[in-house]
């Protein structure tokens, strides 16, 4: 679960690894899926911080850093994690539970955290005033896929853009917001 083309923007594949981090005895690392996913929208919206620090809850939007960076609690586990098969953190359990369900889509197309990184990434497409939208779609098909776009993906994606905005999100974002949520964004086969 993390974006194909994550290393071909801003961020050399060899900046991306040495950032890594190294999990000690006594840390308790959040589910690989969950973590995979958050950095991966966080590093393709251009919002990943790779500093440190003091733990933050997991549904705090100010917080950029990695998911590994996460504050998990014993006592009540956030809900986010939850959804996404996170383990109880008291329980022991030979094999993670995998499941796929309509409020993990849900989540992904309507959460404060996928809506302000829809908007980041729209942001950072649109960032050059002199690109057209057509070298905008293939910009975002590089970013988040790590591929060029098929001829009827820039023509759909060109008259979805031409259309009028809805309230509150500008086309860009919710073009961006759909890219975040596409199961290629999540899944590499």
């Amino acid at each position: 679960m993390v974006a194909a083309g994550a290393a071909c923007d801003n961020v050399t594949s060899t900046q991306a690894t040495t950032k890594s981090v190294t999990v000690g005895d006594n840390f308790f690392a959040p589910d690989v899926d969950t973590v995979s996913v958050g950095d991966s929208v966080l590093f393709v919206s251009g919002e990943l911080a790779y500093e440190g620090g003091k733990s933050l809850e997991l549904d705090d939007l100010a917080d950029h850093r990695r998911t590994l960076y996460a504050r998990v609690s014993r006592l009540k586990l956030n809900d986010l994690l939850m959804q996404f098969d996170y383990p109880d953190a008291n329980v022991h359990a030979e094999k993670r539970s995998v499941t796929t369900t309509a409020s993990q889509k849900l989540f992904m197309l309507n959460s404060p955290f996928m809506l302000s990184q829809a908007r980041a990434l729209a942001a950072r497409l649109r960032a050059n005033p002199a690109e057209s939208d057509k070298a905008r779609v293939h910009h975002a098909y590089r970013l988040l896929f790590g591929r060029e776009p098929e001829v009827t993906e820039v023509k759909m994606a060109l008259e979805f853009l031409r259309k009028p905005g809805a309230p509150g999100m500008t086309r860009w974002e919710q073009y961006a917001q759909l890219l975040l949520a596409s199961n290629e964004m999540l899944y590499v086969d």
